[in-house]
């Protein structure tokens, strides 16, 4: 898998990009479905990994409740991760084929599961999720889009500065046909540090897959699925909770 820009070279503009506040709404649909689905856990902190956790921005809003690990393929988004939640243990390491010889109460994946493009990744990504839970564990999984909730040319802008450092982008997204399995992601940014300024075009190709697809994935993998329209964001938004069996 190839790593886009914006996870490498440009990551350390991630928090002014995307900052950690921007994640609270989801963060709090992720916390109450947690403490819905997960069986008590007496004497010790429950333990959370992340599957492309990326700067940390939804972890740093469950560390008062969970032990946290943080998997990500980009070293440069783990060091926002380290910055932003100090002592979180980081793993740089591919979700479809990271096994770190232990077990979790849950594991998350949120929009980093839209870089899964076929079928086979997607099997790979849950079953790397039901390798790290023992039975009863949760898997919370929250793509950006499923087929059914995508729209073509949806789009998203922002303007935001912080520490001296000015970004805005446009972003925009669209499938080559309606029955499409991946759509391509494009971003404009432009980034001002220090009077020098940025223009960067960014792609980003993702899966999308329909409920059924994620339902039968996700069953294969062990797990119980239970699909939750989520009403954190503006838009649309599925998320799956699977329950390992």
């Amino acid at each position: 898998m190839s790593m886009v820009r914006l996870y490498d070279e440009l990551a350390r503009f991630w928090p002014v990009l995307s900052p950690p506040e921007d994640y609270c709404a989801e963060a709090a649909a992720i916390r109450a479905l947690l403490d819905e689905h997960l069986p008590a856990v007496r004497d010790r902190r429950p333990r959370l990994l992340e599957l492309g956790a990326g700067g940390g921005h939804t972890l740093v809003h469950l560390r008062d409740a969970f032990d946290l690990v943080a998997a990500d393929l980009s070293d440069a988004m783990l060091a926002n991760a380290r910055a932003l939640v100090p002592g979180l243990r980081c793993v740089v390491d591919d979700m479809r084929t990271m096994r770190l010889g232990e077990t979790f109460d849950a594991v998350l994946a949120h929009d980093a599961i839209d870089y899964m493009l076929t079928d086979a990744d997607l099997a790979a990504a849950c079953a790397t999720a039901a390798a790290h839970l023992d039975r009863g564990g949760v898997f919370i999984v929250a793509p950006t889009y499923v087929r059914e909730t995508f729209t073509d040319d949806d789009y998203a802008e922002d303007a935001r500065c912080h520490d001296k450092i000015e970004a805005r982008y446009v972003s925009h997204v669209r499938r080559p046909d309606e029955q499409a399995t991946t759509f391509e992601l494009t971003m404009v940014m432009t980034i001002r540090e220090a009077n020098a300024l940025t223009i960067v075009d960014d792609r980003h190709q993702c899966g999308l897959f329909t409920i059924d697809t994620w339902r039968a994935v996700l069953g294969g993998a062990g797990f119980d699925v239970r699909a939750v329209d989520d009403d954190a964001t503006d838009r649309p938004h599925v998320l799956f909770v699977g329950v390992r069996r």
